[in-house]
């Protein structure tokens, strides 16, 4: 074995982290930053295509700069050898923490999707596509951020290849590329990098390939086909937005694909907030620590407002909450009249949007101080409905805390209120020449209007239950005519849907609905019966 180097050019070399035939890679120390830097070394200088690569992803990551892209230093060479110095990551790569975990949990893999399609999709905007997304090239750093590196193989508009990338010629690791990619690795977008990202989230929540094996014409056989084991047979816990997700990235035919990672992004942002972000982030942590990785807990708040429904036996102890909770009020109110202040919430929405009411709701209080804005003791309350001809209405009882000012944020699904307010002692509330003494925390829920909307689709045979996803094409009517739902544009909330779902070998059935402007996400499950 070759002696390690003490020095490579200006970089103080601590250790050999892996070698090869092409080269290898240090850990070093940066001389004036101060921090541990990788140096990469290329020995094959006299491969001038490998080279002129080399050069290349020095060239590309030097124009990059992203959060969730390895950075780069500096470049230069010594003697025979060129040399890419890059961000250090204290971690594990994606691939080392599959050995170590069966699977990744639907949360803790959604988070690494998110993070990964944040970096791809900058990677686009700069016009450079990576065209070899798998585990080994992602870096998952001890504080829980992911990384990606290696753009050895990328192609960007902006480098002048002199057919580097030849006609013809493929590059990739096989079972995790496109179709396409397989006949021409020189004309592939950025849908080739989507589907890849698809095969990485079927392998992280499953903890197989759905393509394993190396090149044969079987695999590539089954690529173009869209050959795999569904992921749900495997693990039946996936979350269903993360199995259409993969359903979807991974068709054959780019053009049923997502178009871009726009709509992946806002996929992957809509789902996250059923998990505590801190908490995946931590989990990813301990991953890179090399711990087994656990299932994290669904959101379930702990402050949620309770909702009493009058029948029976449930009344009357209602009515003696009601009155406990009034008599305690009251106490404050009367014994400590300048110490106390009255509030209540009163959360209302449209008759029409009426429905968000029953959806989950949080108060939190804080105390506005203008500095740390510590959270305060929030009172007991108990929220009782109301209405009229335009408005449905939850009202708390009056509740009395401590005089002074406060904020407070209101949560009522997907909905955020922040507000401040003084809180005055009941002693000056009651003289108040407005007639209202208690102040009153409104929370009007509204209709913000015409949305993007996201379809979903999931094709099966309606006697046999198998999947037709492959072979069928859902299409969207706009402007009197049937448009492939991958290609369709402006798809918006506050209308009628008209959704026609066809396959070789079965009758086509068409679906129409109105979708409500709180109703961003379609999920359509569509059964064909096969023509006789």
């Amino acid at each position: 074995m070759a002696k390690i180097p003490e020095e490579i050019g200006k970089y103080k070399v601590e250790s050999l982290i892996a070698q090869g035939g092409m080269g290898a890679v240090y850990k070093a120390q940066h001389p004036t930053l101060n921090r541990p830097v990788i140096l990469k070394r290329l020995t094959l200088s006299g491969k001038k295509d490998i080279t002129e690569r080399f050069r290349r992803e020095a060239r590309i990551l030097m124009d990059l700069s992203h959060d969730n892209i390895v950075g780069m230093y500096d470049h230069f060479k010594e003697g025979s050898s060129y040399y890419l110095v890059l961000e250090y990551v204290d971690g594990l790569s994606l691939e080392q923490i599959l050995r170590k975990n069966r699977y990744i949990p639907s949360g803790v893999a959604a988070y690494i999707l998110l993070e990964l399609s944040r970096a791809l999709q900058y990677a686009h905007s700069q016009k450079v596509i990576h065209r070899d997304i798998k585990p080994g090239n992602v870096l998952i750093s001890r504080n829980g951020r992911v990384k990606l590196v290696d753009f050895g193989i990328a192609v960007s508009d902006r480098t002048e290849e002199e057919q580097l990338t030849r006609e013809g010629m493929t590059l990739g690791t096989p079972g995790y590329m496109p179709a396409e990619q397989f006949l021409d690795s020189s004309t592939v977008d950025q849908r080739a990098d989507i589907y890849s990202l698809g095969v990485l989230a079927y392998e992280m929540l499953t903890g197989k390939k759905p393509y394993p094996g190396s090149f044969s014409p079987e695999l590539v056989n089954n690529i173009q086909r869209g050959k795999y084991v569904p992921p749900a047979k495997i693990v039946p816990e996936i979350h269903p937005v993360l199995r259409s997700f993969i359903r979807k990235a991974m068709k054959p035919k780019k053009e049923k694909r997502y178009q871009d990672l726009s709509q992946v992004i806002a996929i992957l942002e809509n789902l996250l907030p059923r998990w505590n972000q801190e908490e995946l982030k931590n989990l990813c942590a301990d991953a890179a620590r090399g711990r087994e990785i656990a299932v994290p807990t669904v959101v379930r708040s702990s402050r949620k407002i309770l909702y009493f429904v009058l029948a029976g036996a449930g009344a009357v102890i209602l009515a003696s909450a009601v009155s406990l909770m009034a008599y305690l009020q009251t106490f404050r109110a009367v014994f400590s009249p300048r110490t106390y202040g009255g509030i209540e919430f009163d959360i209302k929405a449209a008759r029409e949007y009426g429905e968000v009411l029953n959806e989950p709701v949080t108060i939190s209080l804080f105390q506005d101080d203008d500095q740390d804005i510590p959270e305060a003791k929030k009172p007991g309350l108990i929220f009782l409905s109301s209405g009229d001809s335009a408005y449905l209405s939850r009202k708390s009882m009056p509740a009395f805390i401590p005089a002074g000012a406060y904020r407070a944020k209101v949560t009522v699904g997907r909905e955020i209120f922040w507000m401040s307010f003084v809180i005055k002692p009941w002693a000056e509330q009651k003289k108040s020449p407005s007639g209202q003494r208690i102040y009153r925390a409104a929370c009007l829920v509204q209709d913000r209007g015409v949305r993007p909307l996201m379809v979903l689709p999931q094709v099966r045979d309606s006697i046999t239950g198998k999947s037709l996803d492959a072979e069928a094409v859902v299409s969207v009517s706009q402007r009197g005519s049937w448009v492939p739902l991958a290609a369709a544009k402006d798809l918006k909330t506050g209308g009628v849907i008209r959704i026609q779902v066809e396959a070789p070998g079965y009758k086509t059935k068409l679906f129409s609905l109105r979708v409500d402007n709180r109703q961003d996400v379609l999920l359509l499950q569509a059964g064909l019966v096969p023509e006789e």
